[in-house]
Parts: C-alpha cells; sequence; structure tokens
C-alpha cells in the first residue's frame, strides 16, 4: 500500500525520472519508429542492459534497423508472425535468436508494444527484451538426461530379461536359478549405483573390480587378492557387460577355483596397449583341475559371446591345473566415456 503522507512519483510527467528507471532496468529496451517495411524500423533508443545482452556499445546501434541482429538461426516464422501481430494488435510475445557482435547467438524472450498518439497511430515501439539463452540451454540439458534416462531403462530391462531367461534356462533347480539370479542382478544394480554417485555417468574400472571380489569373496584374505592397473573409467554400458563377467569370474574362483582355499591366489591386472584395454584374471593355487564350464555354462557364454556381441571383445579362457586363466581384450575407445 503507498505511504498515505508520501505523494508516487508521476514517472509520465517526469522524463528524467523515467529515462534513469529505464536506464537501470536489468531487461533490454529498444525503442524505435513505426515502420514496419523494409528496411524497417530504425533505433531511436538503447538502455545499457541492451548493450551488455547484444555486445554492442549503444552509439553503435543507433540509427540502424533491428534487423541487422538478425542471422542464420533467427526464425523467418517468427518474424513474419510479429509483423501480423503488430499490424493487427500493436503488440507482440515471442521468442528469437539474434547475434551478438562477436557472432555467438544467443535467444531472447520478445515483447513489443505500441506507443500511440491521441488518434492512435503507432509513433513508436518499445521492444522490452530477456536473454533466456541459459535457461533453453538448461531446458535442452533437461531433455536429452531425460531421453538417456528411458534410453538406459530400456536397455536394463533387455538385460535383465535375457539374464533371467538364460539362467532359468542353465539351472538344474528353481533354488539355483533364483540364487544365481539374485547374484546377477546385484551386478547391475551395484554398477547403476556406482553410475548415479558419478557426475561422468561412469566407472572406475578398479572400483568394479574390488566391489564384485568383496561381493563374491569377503571371507577370502587379503592376501590372497591383489590387482593393478592404470586409472580407467568404463561407460555404463561397458561396465554391465565387465562387471557381469568379473562376477562370473569371482563365483567360479570361490566357489570351484584358488579362492576356494586358504592356499589359493588371483592376480587381476590391466593395462592398455595401443588402441585397447587387456584384462588379465590370473588364478593359482587351485585343489584342482578347473571344469571348463560355469553355472551350466552361462558364464562361458558371458565371457565368449556376451563380452563380443555387447563390446567386440575377445577374451581367451585356460582351466589349468592350478586354476582358471582369462584374457579379455577390449577395443578402448568403445568401452571408455
Amino acid at each position: 500500500m503507498p505511504h498515505p503522507s508520501r505523494p508516487q512519483p508521476d514517472l509520465l510527467g517526469n522524463p528524467t525520472l523515467l529515462g534513469a528507471a529505464v536506464e537501470a532496468a536489468g531487461e533490454a529496451v529498444l525503442i524505435t519508429t513505426p515502420e514496419l517495411d523494409q528496411p524497417g524500423p530504425v533505433i531511436l533508443y538503447a538502455n545499457p542492459a541492451f548493450a551488455r545482452m547484444a555486445g554492442y556499445a549503444v552509439k553503435d546501434v543507433i540509427g540502424r534497423s533491428p534487423r541487422f541482429l538478425q542471422g542464420p538461426k533467427t526464425d523467418r516464422a517468427v518474424l513474419d508472425r510479429m509483423r501480423r501481430e503488430l499490424t493487427a494488435t500493436g503488440a507482440f510475445r515471442g521468442e528469437a535468436i539474434n547475434y551478438r557482435k562477436d557472432g555467438s547467438e544467443y535467444v531472447f524472450d520478445w515483447l513489443i508494444t505500441a506507443v500511440r498518439d491521441p488518434r492512435g497511430r503507432v509513433l513508436n515501439w518499445v521492444s522490452v527484451q530477456r536473454d533466456i539463452t541459459e535457461q533453453k540451454r538448461a531446458e535442452e540439458r533437461q531433455r536429452l538426461l531425460l531421453a538417456e534416462l528411458q534410453h538406459r531403462v530400456r536397455n536394463t530391462l533387455g538385460v535383465i530379461r535375457a539374464l533371467a531367461w538364460r539362467t532359468a534356462k542353465a539351472s538344474g533347480t528353481t533354488e539355483v536359478c533364483a540364487h544365481l539370479l539374485a547374484g546377477r542382478l546385484d551386478v547391475f544394480a551395484r554398477v547403476q549405483d556406482a553410475v548415479t554417485r558419478d557426475p561422468l555417468a561412469s566407472v572406475d574400472l578398479e572400483a568394479l573390480v574390488a566391489s564384485e571380489l568383496h561381493a563374491q569373496a569377503a571371507q577370502v584374505v587379503e592376501h590372497q587378492v591383489s590387482f593393478s592397473g592404470p586409472p580407467v573409467r568404463l561407460q555404463a554400458k561397458a561396465a554391465e557387460t565387465l562387471g557381469l563377467a568379473i562376477h562370473e569370474l569371482a563365483t567360479n574362483a570361490v566357489e570351484h577355483g584358488a579362492l576356494s582355499n586358504t592356499r589359493g591366489r588371483l592376480r587381476v591386472c590391466w593395462r592398455v596397449e595401443d588402441d585397447w584395454l587387456v584384462f588379465d584374471w590370473i588364478e593359482s593355487g587351485a585343489p584342482g583341475p578347473v571344469a571348463p564350464r560355469m553355472h551350466g555354462g552361462f558364464g562361458t557364454e558371458v565371457l565368449e559371446k556376451m563380452l563380443a556381441h555387447n563390446l567386440k571383445a575377445g577374451t581367451a579362457l585356460v582351466f589349468g591345473p592350478e586354476g582358471l586363466q582369462c584374457r579379455i581384450e577390449l577395443p578402448f575407445a568403445g568401452v571408455v566415456p
């Protein structure tokens, strides 16, 4: 409520005060002549906010048509609509793309209003503009993130469906099927947890190895397991597939291989050779020869077929008397972000 003893300023009757208010405004303001035909209206006034938005000094835009700010991505349909609405109603609201002095484009929200004489003739156009470039970029990022989320959900559901079917097909009993499927689903849960916590949506290879070994072999003493390699970050899809392979290797090592007894040892190492990631899983001290078959063949299928199909990887398995040795070679460009 206005203070009863304090008269409100008459802005329309005080051009100096009105001018100061427009000069200090945060929104860009242009005042032009009324012509709409070519070469178009001429800029009579621009405030400092407009100069900051467009990158021009105020003196460099006075006397020019606002059309000089337009460029390749300025939508002709928006300009045609603007002309129609100004002619019909003397007002317009829309969004458009203009170009700064340095050539960079910006998106702005645009409100134009007519200033008329007592007879209703248009004397000037007053244009108030707001730079919404960052807002539009944020909206586009949100759209891409939503599309990526939907894509990942579809892929994950497809993988889960395939896992459930293959596990059921390769398992002898319901209990065994439930146990194996739970372990394989846990791999995806751990990978998804790592991806959602990382701003780059990628997974550290060393953390992936450590996580799977701990999940499958928590009872194994620390000196039984060693792993080493350079820092490598994996794409989410690569982490899911490679994580499942590591899960099958670890499960096999705990149940049949080197980690099924206290004398066994496991060495996991990886390196980058040219454009390839070379991953080695080397067991020693197994209680006896390891049968060349893991969980009804599903583990072997993951290592030899799923890695090749999903990541174009090559896998070499050796089931020796000391334990399993596995080498996985993955094209680097297909697994890193």
